[in-house]
Parts: C-alpha cells; structure tokens; sequence
C-alpha cells in the first residue's frame, strides 16, 4: 500500500465519526422542527390547522427517524474499523511506541495536532514529521488494505 492509500485508511474512521456527527445535528433539527412545526405556512384549501400541523410534525419526525437510522448503521460500521486500525497500529507500536501513540492520537483519538503536540510535549514540525513516519511505516508494514464493506 502506498502512502496516499494508507493516509486514507487511517482517515477512515476519523471521516466516518465527522458524518456521524452531522447526521446526529440535521437528527436534531428535524427534531426540533417537529417540535415547533407551524400549520399557518402550510394550509391548503379545506386542510384544518390541526391535520396539516400533524402532517408537518409526522414528516419531520420521519425523516429525523430515518437520520437516526443513518447514523447508528454508520456508527457500527466506525466501530468496526477503528477496531481493525487499532490493531494494526498496535502491530506498529510494537516496533516504535512513539509511532504507535502518534497514530492512535490523530487516527483512532481523533485529537488536532496542536492537542497532539501537547501531550507529546512536541514541537508542530517534529509531530507532523513523525507522523510522516508513522504512516510511512504503517504503509510499510500492511500492504493489504483493511476490507470495508459499504
């Protein structure tokens, strides 16, 4: 595997947990637009308030149903791969520990690197060069990329 492939596996689940995370607020919305849903908008001719007002909330909550849906079948499958990329980083740690906290920190932890930094008590340019490495290494020592399944 490359280094571009192994950069976009590693991202995987760092990509999965940022849709997860938007599909959870349009849930949210929907929610909270049925909550609030306004039949005065929406009359028709021959509609009462009433019937169109329950017309707008059961579409609302449809669709906040179907978000919610989304995201807990996204949230299963992220699972999945972050366990996948734990072991395989693990199998990285075993040959360098810092390249293995590295990893996990920015890939599985989903930390910024500045937090990164931090607690590695690193400068930004060493920590972006490790991790450089880090991914050089992962690409180098797992040329068969993990199998994902949509």
């Amino acid at each position: 595997m490359n280094l571009e492939e192994a950069r976009e596996e590693l991202s995987s689940y760092k990509n999965l947990k940022k849709r997860i995370y938007h599909l959870q607020l349009k849930e949210q919305e929907l929610r909270r637009l049925a909550g609030s849903a306004n039949s005065i908008n929406y009359l028709r001719i021959g509609d009462s308030p009433s019937s169109v007002q329950q017309s707008q909330q059961e579409r609302f909550i449809k669709l906040a149903l179907e978000k919610s849906e989304e995201w807990h079948k996204l949230y299963e499958k992220a699972e999945e791969i972050a366990l996948q990329l734990e072991s395989r980083i693990y199998g990285i740690a075993e040959d360098n520990v810092v390249y293995g906290n590295i990893l996990s920190y920015r890939f599985i932890n989903c930390l910024k690197i500045k937090t990164v930094c931090d607690l590695m008590h690193y400068s930004m340019r060493r920590v972006f060069d490790l991790l450089d490495e880090a991914v050089a290494k992962y690409s180098e020592k797992w040329q068969v990329p993990l199998k994902n399944e949509e």
